[in-house]
């Protein structure tokens, strides 16, 4: 099985990163390394002795959007360097707390885990766009040097594959690319295991005549190219224009939190009627006055989920009203949020008895 760690790249490239200054009340304090969108208290409620994973979504090595199931451990849900520890300490206390009844019972407590989703929401798109830029140059490096090779050397297929290798081990920067890449080597080298969830990247990569010739290499490598420079371009200015959204609606919040004008904000509870191993924080943001904010946590035998969103969102509120006495419908809108979302943690016991066999 091949594993993708996402956020231990996102963590690297966030090591990286210079202090920044605290974005709340113009302070001029320098950032803490990493916060918490999930309490540590509340993942170790989840873990029971468990290993902790978080549904990961990547791109693989033929284009197409894939979501894996990712090892954490209970500092998972961290965002990197937005605000100082003074502020951490100051404005999300009163969620902190180890007992979950006393964290969410105000309207204060509930804005400031939509707060907390938008901080982690607006630093892991910054993060996404550094690790796509890097991860871009270094496919772009790969795919060039490869190229300028094959115009250059008119060479037997052993010594192409050699060359590829070759390239790869002096181009290693990201975690990911290694596995990538390696996974490539493997399917022109024909030593891949094919089973049924083989089939489609086999046929994409049967488009250049199974790699036997170098033509057929030049004709790989140009095509990659070209995608990745239109694929890339194209991510680059979505995460930018998220970025901007995002960064009006931390504007739009901290009007609110300074005001304590928490009433813009309503929240509707929703208790499933287990106690379930799953920790979540998070949003779902086309653009400010729409967006939804998602918060779970076990407590006391049931589960706690806070659904959040803007007054002005009528079409919502709406439809979140509408099922106030149904439990099943309340339910399946829970477990869509579940889905959608990144910043959620499971522990292991769980998915195998939600998934068997079919996990990993």
């Amino acid at each position: 099985m091949v594993k993708r760690n996402i956020s231990k790249d996102f963590e690297k490239i966030a090591k990286g990163k210079q202090e920044n200054v605290c974005m709340f009340d113009e302070c001029q304090r320098k950032t803490q390394k990493k916060s918490h969108s999930i309490s540590e208290s509340i993942l170790k409620q989840i873990e029971k002795g468990e290993k902790l994973y978080q549904i990961q979504h990547y791109t693989d090595i033929c284009g197409r959007l894939k979501s894996k199931f990712e090892e954490v451990t209970n500092k998972a849900g961290v965002f990197y360097h937005a605000i100082c520890h003074f502020h951490d300490e100051k404005i999300f206390k009163e969620i902190e707390n180890r007992n979950t009844k006393e964290n969410y019972q105000t309207e204060a407590q509930k804005f400031l885990f939509c707060l907390k989703a938008t901080l982690k929401h607006l630093s892991d798109c910054k993060i996404e766009k550094e690790h796509l830029r890097e991860k871009l140059s270094e496919d772009l490096c790969i795919f060039s040097k490869f190229l300028n090779f094959l115009l250059k050397e008119n060479v037997e297929r052993k010594e192409i594959l050699e060359k590829f290798e070759e390239i790869i081990n002096e181009n290693q920067k990201i975690d990911n690319k290694k596995i990538e890449y390696w996974e490539i080597l493997r399917i022109i080298k024909n030593e891949r295991i094919i089973n049924k969830e083989d089939r489609e990247c086999i046929n994409f990569f049967a488009l250049f005549n199974n790699f036997e010739t170098r033509k057929d290499f030049i004709s790989y490598t140009t095509y990659m190219i070209q995608t990745k420079v239109i694929s890339g371009t194209e991510k680059l200015l979505e995460l930018e224009e998220t970025i901007n959204e995002l960064n009006k609606l931390f504007d739009k919040m901290e009007i609110l939190r300074k005001k304590e004008n928490y009433r813009k904000i309503k929240t509707k509870v929703i208790y499933l009627k287990e106690e379930l191993p799953i920790a979540a924080n998070s949003l779902f943001l086309n653009n400010v006055s729409d967006c939804i904010f998602f918060s779970m946590f076990p407590e006391q035998e049931r589960t706690v989920c806070l659904i959040s969103y803007f007054e002005e969102n009528a079409l919502f509120n709406e439809l979140i009203n509408k099922y106030n006495n149904d439990y099943y419908n309340q339910k399946n809108i829970v477990l869509n949020l579940i889905m959608g979302t990144n910043n959620v943690v499971f522990n292991k016991k769980f998915i195998c008895e939600k998934l068997g066999k079919n996990f990993n």
